[in-house]
């Protein structure tokens, strides 16, 4: 349903900061 595509595409939005977190230190 759209809430578990909303919470998916979450998931790898924040996969995706923390990885430039990562890169930015």
């Amino acid at each position: 349903m759209i809430t578990k595509t909303v919470l998916h595409h979450n998931s790898i939005l924040t996969e995706i900061v923390c990885a430039e977190n990562l890169a930015g230190v």
